[in-house]
C-alpha cells in the first residue's frame, strides 16, 4: 500500500470508527428511552383500564336491579368488561392481550378476556411469585418482561382493580414487544453501511484529485491576490523586499520590479523612515505579528499614501526567521475622513477655532500646568456687542461672515500656543496660556490684551460694500487663582463679562469675590423663587380704581403680585421681578396670577357686571400661542367674564419685542388690552395707530410731579388730550394728593388710582 493510501486508510479508520461508536450507543440510548415510553404506556393504560372498570363496578352496585334480570351485579359488571375486550379486539386488531381474573381458595380464574379462547384456571399450587396475574391480585402494580398463564415470554402490565376482587393484566408478545428494536439494528447497520461506503468513495476520490485540487488551489491564491484592492508583500529577515503584488502599482506608482530589492523605508520619509523602522526592529527581535501598523509611504508622483499593514512571520523547519509575509492596505480617503470628522468634533465649523469641547479639554490641561509651574495663566470671555442688531438687520449670511473676521483678528492678537475658541453665536473664549509668574505682572498683561482687542474689534468691518461697526464686552479669570475646573472657571469669566455689559460695554471686567457674591446671590434668589412656586408663597394683592366723575365708585381692580418670603417677609415685586424674567419663570408667574385672579375674583364678579380687574402680563405670554389658549380653557369653570378682564403690558415691552398680530389675537378672544406706563417709551407713538388699545394707564413718575415741575404737568396733559383724540380710556395711577386727583380728573382721566384713594390691600382685607 502507498504512503499516500496508507494515510487515506487510516484517515478512513478515524472517520468511522467514531460513527460506528456513535450510532451504537445512539442506538442503545434510543432503545432505553422506547422501553421507557412504552413501560409508560403500558403502565398508564393499565391503570386507566382498572379505573374504567372500578367505575362501572361500582355502578352497578348501586344501580342494577338483581331482581329484575336474575343474574348478579358481579356477572353485569363482567358482561360488560368482556364485551368491551372482544370489540376492542375485532375493532383494533391489535397485538395485546387484556385479561381480568379473580382468586378463589385454591386457583386463579378468568373471568373477563380479549382472546377468542378463555384461558384456563391456574392452580395456585402451580403459580410462581413472578407470575403478572398473582401480583395484580396480591395488590401489587408494574410493568415487566415475565411469563404468562401459557408459559409464554410476554411484555406486562399488571394492576389490582380497586374496590373490586379482580385483577387486571395486559400482556403482549415478546417478540412482538422488540419487534421495533430489532427494526432500530437493522436500519442503523444499514445506515452505518452506507455511510462506510460514501466515505470510502470520498477518500478515494479525494486520492485521485488531491494533486488537482493543490494546483487549482495555487491558482485561486494567484487570482486572490491579483483580484484585491490590496497589495501582498514578502521580505526577509533583513526587511528587503522578496515579492510585491501587482497591485503595488494602483497605490505607489511602482511596477513590482521597481521595489523588489528594496526595503519599505526607502518608500518613506526620512522622518517616517525613522519612526518605522524602529517599530519594524522591535516587532522582528520578538517574532510576533505586525497589526495595524499605520504608515506613511510617498508616492511615485510625490504624495503621500498612507498604508494599514498586517503582516505574519514566517520560519524555516529549525525555527529560524525568514522574514515577513503580510499585506498593505491603503487607507488615505479614511485617514482624511476621520480628520473631517475629527475637525468637526474639536474645531467650530464655520470659523475654523476650537469649539467648546476643545477648549473645556484645553483648560483642564492648562490648571494642571499653570498649578505644576507656578504659572498665572488667563481665560478671556468675549460677547460681541451689537452684533444681534447686524445680524438681524444684514442678514446671517453677513452675520456668519463677520464673525469669520472677528476670529482672524482675534488669532492675529495672540501666540501661537494661546488658544481661541468660538463656543457659540457670538461668544469666544480665549486661553492666555503660561502668561507671567507673578499675579500682578498677569492682570497687567492681560489689560493690555484687552485694549489691543477692543481697538481691533472696534474697528469698522467692510462686507460686500456694507461698513459695519461692532464692540466687545469681556470677563477675565485668572488660572488657577479663579477657578478649580474649566466649568467654574468659565461660568465665573461669563459672569464678569455680564457685569461689563452691565457697566455700558465695550469693556473688559476681572472677575472678583464682590461679583461671585453677586452670582451666589442670584442662585439663591433661583432657588428661592423656584421653592416659592412649589410651597405656593406668591400671592395677590388688589389696588382699587375710582371713577373720575364720582371717586366714591368702584370700576374695578389692578391685581399686584406680591412674595410672602418664609424669612424677608413681604416683598414687593421690584425686589423680585427682574429675577423672574431673568431665570425664565415669567411665562409661569403670569398663569399662577391670572389663575389666583379667576379663584379669588369669581365670587364677587358674579354679581357685579361693571367691575373689571387688570393683570399685568409679560412680553413671553403675549407672544406665545399656547398662553392664549390656556386664557380661554375650560379648566376655568367658573370664570370672569372676559369682557371683564384687562390685560396690561408695559409700554417699552411692547416697543421693543411684541408682535402687533399677538396683541390682535388675544384682544379678538374678548380681552381688554391696557398700555401700562405710558410716557416713559422712547419711540415714535406710531404704534398706537397700529392697533386699538382700549386703556392707556399714565405713569405714576408724571402724577406725582404735577405741580412741581411744569415739564412733567405739560406731558401729563398732553397724554390725557392724546388719549381723548384716540377715544381710549385712561388710568391715572399713583394719585396721592389732592392737587394730583384735581388736575387727572378735570384733564379727562377715566379712572384714578392711587393711596389717596386705597392702597393695595389683599383678598381678605377688602371682599
Amino acid at each position: 500500500m502507498s504512503f499516500t493510501k496508507s494515510r487515506l486508510f487510516l484517515l478512513f479508520l478515524k472517520i468511522t470508527i467514531p460513527i460506528i461508536i456513535v450510532i451504537l450507543i445512539s442506538g442503545f440510548f434510543l432503545y432505553q428511552k422506547m422501553e421507557n415510553e412504552k413501560a409508560l404506556l403500558m403502565e398508564h393504560s393499565a391503570q386507566t383500564f382498572s379505573k374504567l372498570i372500578s367505575s362501572v363496578y361500582k355502578f352497578d352496585k348501586r344501580s342494577f336491579n338483581k331482581k329484575k334480570y336474575n343474574f348478579s351485579t358481579d356477572e353485569a359488571t363482567l358482561l360488560q368488561i368482556q364485551s368491551t375486550l372482544q370489540n376492542m379486539q375485532l375493532i383494533n386488531d391489535v397485538d395485546f392481550e387484556y385479561v381480568v381474573a379473580k382468586k378463589t381458595d385454591s386457583a386463579v380464574e378468568f373471568i373477563a378476556y380479549s382472546s377468542e379462547k378463555a384461558p384456563p384456571t391456574i392452580k395456585l399450587s402451580s403459580i410462581t411469585s413472578q407470575f403478572p396475574m398473582k401480583k395484580a391480585l396480591d395488590g401489587l402494580s408494574g410493568v415487566e418482561i415475565q411469563y404468562d398463564y401459557k408459559n409464554e415470554k410476554v411484555f406486562s402490565a399488571f394492576t389490582k382493580i380497586s374496590d373490586t376482587p379482580w385483577g387486571l393484566v395486559i400482556n403482549q408478545p415478546y417478540e412482538r414487544h422488540i419487534y421495533p428494536y430489532k427494526v432500530i439494528v437493522f436500519v442503523s447497520i444499514i445506515v452505518l453501511i452506507g455511510m462506510m461506503v460514501f466515505l470510502y468513495q470520498v477518500l478515494k476520490f479525494y486520492e485521485n484529485k488531491s494533486m488537482q485540487r493543490i494546483k487549482q488551489s495555487d491558482e485561486r491564491f494567484k487570482q486572490l491576490i491579483e483580484s484585491t484592492d490590496d497589495w501582498v508583500w514578502e521580505v526577509n529577515a533583513s526587511g528587503v523586499y522578496q515579492y510585491i503584488s501587482p497591485q503595488v502599482e494602483n497605490i505607489l506608482g511602482y511596477k513590482p520590479s521597481d521595489i523588489i530589492g528594496k526595503t519599505p523605508f526607502e518608500l518613506m520619509s526620512q522622518e517616517e523612515a525613522n519612526r518605522v523602522s524602529k517599530i519594524f526592529m522591535d516587532i522582528m527581535k520578538q517574532q510576533s505579528k505586525i497589526i495595524n501598523l499605520e504608515t506613511t509611504s510617498i508616492h511615485k508622483n510625490g504624495s503621500e499614501v498612507v498604508c494599514l499593514t498586517n503582516g505574519t512571520p514566517f520560519f524555516d523547519n529549525d525555527g529560524t526567521l525568514l522574514g515577513y509575509r503580510g499585506i498593505d492596505k491603503d487607507i488615505t480617503i479614511n485617514k482624511a475622513q476621520e480628520q473631517e470628522l475629527e475637525q468637526l468634533a474639536y474645531y467650530d465649523v464655520l470659523t475654523g477655532l476650537a469649539n467648546r469641547k476643545t477648549i473645556t479639554n484645553r483648560i483642564n490641561e492648562e490648571l494642571k500646568f499653570a498649578k505644576r509651574n507656578n504659572l498665572f495663566s488667563a481665560l478671556i470671555f468675549m460677547d460681541l456687542d451689537g452684533f444681534k442688531h447686524v445680524n438681524d438687520s444684514l442678514g446671517h449670511l453677513y452675520g456668519d461672515k463677520l464673525l469669520k473676521i472677528v476670529a482672524n483678528r482675534l488669532l492675529g492678537l495672540v501666540r501661537e500656543f494661546d488658544v481661541v475658541s468660538r463656543i457659540g453665536g457670538d461668544e469666544f473664549i480665549i486661553l492666555i496660556r503660561g502668561a507671567k509668574e507673578d499675579y500682578l505682572e498677569c492682570k497687567k498683561h492681560i489689560e493690555l490684551l484687552m485694549q489691543r482687542i477692543i481697538i481691533s474689534i472696534n474697528e469698522p468691518i467692510e462686507i460686500d460694500d456694507t461698513i459695519s461697526h461692532i464692540g466687545v464686552s469681556m470677563g477675565v479669570v485668572l488660572i488657577p487663582y479663579d477657578g478649580n475646573n474649566s466649568q467654574e472657571l468659565i461660568m465665573r469669566a461669563d459672569n464678569a463679562m455680564y457685569k461689563a455689559k452691565a457697566l455700558g460695554k465695550n469693556r473688559g471686567i476681572f472677575f472678583s469675590k464682590v461679583l461671585q457674591e453677586e452670582a451666589d446671590e442670584q442662585l439663591n434668589m433661583q432657588n428661592e423663587i423656584k421653592e416659592a412656586f412649589e410651597n405656593e408663597e406668591f400671592m395677590l394683592y388688589y389696588q382699587a380704581q375710582h371713577s373720575a366723575e364720582d371717586v366714591q365708585r368702584i370700576t374695578g381692580y389692578e391685581a399686584l403680585i406680591r412674595w410672602q418670603h418664609p424669612i424677608k417677609g413681604l416683598l414687593s415685586p421690584f425686589k423680585f421681578l427682574p429675577f423672574i424674567e431673568k431665570f425664565g419663570y415669567a411665562a409661569q408667574l403670569d398663569k399662577y396670577v391670572y389663575n389666583r385672579v379667576q379663584q379669588e375674583l369669581y365670587p364677587v364678579f358674579k354679581n357685579n357686571k361693571d367691575l373689571r380687574v387688570s393683570i399685568n402680563l409679560t412680553a413671553l405670554s403675549f407672544e406665545d400661542k399656547n398662553f392664549s389658549t390656556y386664557l380661554v380653557s375650560d379648566s376655568f369653570i367658573d370664570k370672569i367674564p372676559l369682557e371683564q378682564i384687562t390685560l396690561e403690558i408695559t409700554e417699552e415691552t411692547f416697543i421693543k419685542n411684541i408682535d402687533t398680530s399677538c396683541i390682535q389675537t388675544i384682544k379678538d378672544l374678548g380681552f381688554k388690552i391696557s398700555i401700562d406706563d405710558f410716557g416713559t417709551g422712547y419711540s415714535s407713538l406710531s404704534y398706537l395707530s397700529s392697533i386699538q388699545f382700549d386703556e392707556i394707564k399714565l405713569d405714576m413718575s408724571f402724577v406725582q410731579k404735577i405741580g412741581k415741575s411744569d415739564k412733567d404737568t405739560h406731558i401729563c396733559q398732553f397724554i390725557l388730550n392724546m388719549s381723548k383724540a384716540f377715544n381710549v380710556e385712561i388710568v391715572a395711577e399713583g394719585v396721592e394728593t389732592q392737587e394730583q386727583l384735581e388736575f387727572v380728573s378735570k384733564g379727562g382721566a377715566t379712572s384714578i388710582q392711587g393711596y389717596l384713594l386705597g392702597k393695595p390691600k389683599a383678598f381678605k382685607d377688602i371682599f
